[in-house]
This record gives C-alpha cells, sequence and structure tokens, in this order.
C-alpha cells in the first residue's frame, strides 16, 4: 500500500454508521473506520500509479509543463478518483459505471505515455506502461465481476 493511503488512513476519521462497524459474529470490524474504497487493490494501485507518474512528470522539460505532462497527471489522478467515486455510490451498476470511467481514463494515460515516448519528452514508455496494463487488467476482471452481479 502506497505512502500516501497509509498516512490518510492514519489521518482521516472517517466513522460510518455504527451497524455498519459490527461484522457477522457480532464483533467491530477491525476497519471500520476505513471507507471501503481503501481496501480494494485496484484503488490501492491506481494511487500508487498516480505517484510514479508524478515522480516521471517531475523531471520533464518545463516547456511541457502545461501541456502534455499536465494531461498525464489529470488523467492518472483520474483512475483512483473514479474508482472512489463509484465506490461510494451504493450501488454496484453504478460501481461498474465509474469503473468503465477509470478505465477510460487509463487508456487515455497509456495513449499520453506513447506519445511523450514518440516525441522523446518521456525517456521510455517501458517505466510506466507494465503498470498500466497489470491494472488495465484487474479493472477490467473488477468490471466483470461487477457487471454479473448487477441487477
Amino acid at each position: 500500500m502506497s505512502r500516501i493511503t497509509e498516512n490518510v488512513k492514519r489521518e482521516l476519521g472517517v466513522r460510518p454508521p455504527a451497524s455498519s462497524c459490527i461484522g457477522a459474529k457480532g464483533k467491530r470490524d477491525a476497519n471500520w473506520h476505513v471507507p471501503a474504497h481503501y481496501r480494494l487493490e485496484v484503488w490501492q494501485e491506481a494511487m500508487a500509479l498516480v505517484e510514479r507518474v508524478y515522480s516521471h512528470t517531475a523531471e520533464l522539460p518545463l516547456a511541457e509543463r502545461f501541456n502534455l505532462i499536465e494531461q498525464l497527471q489529470r488523467a492518472a489522478v483520474s483512475v483512483p478518483s473514479n474508482i472512489a467515486e463509484g465506490a461510494g455510490r451504493g450501488s454496484r451498476a453504478d460501481f461498474a459505471r465509474f469503473l468503465l470511467i477509470a478505465r477510460g481514463s487509463l487508456m487515455e494515460l497509456d495513449t499520453q505515455v506513447l506519445l511523450a515516448s514518440n516525441l522523446g519528452i518521456l525517456e521510455s514508455p517501458d517505466s510506466l506502461q507494465p503498470d498500466i496494463y497489470r491494472l488495465l487488467a484487474k479493472l477490467n476482471n473488477l468490471i466483470r465481476v461487477q457487471r454479473r452481479h448487477s441487477p
């Protein structure tokens, strides 16, 4: 889990209704105070990808600061943001819809990484693409599960 996620979990005092804090055996769930999307592996990996994108783009030419670099960063941030928003919506259908939006943002990021590489702005797409494709596979699996269980 990323450094950011651990810090947010420690600092955030989100408390769900008391009834949702009690597990099946009548005992308090150890993670009752953590928003549901924090426990999703796809969200955790998307958060880590954002950090890697920011790390890679910090070293790029300032001439691209307000062009491709900013678009790379926005697309990366959009992925975990949409996963979180969908998880907070309360229905599997809404969650699946936001996962599709997150997948679209991930494909946008992939395209921008390739463009940056082709234009000589980013040395190699190999530093980010394996993570993008791994996250894409996990997102696709989660979308499939959510659709299968949606009314």
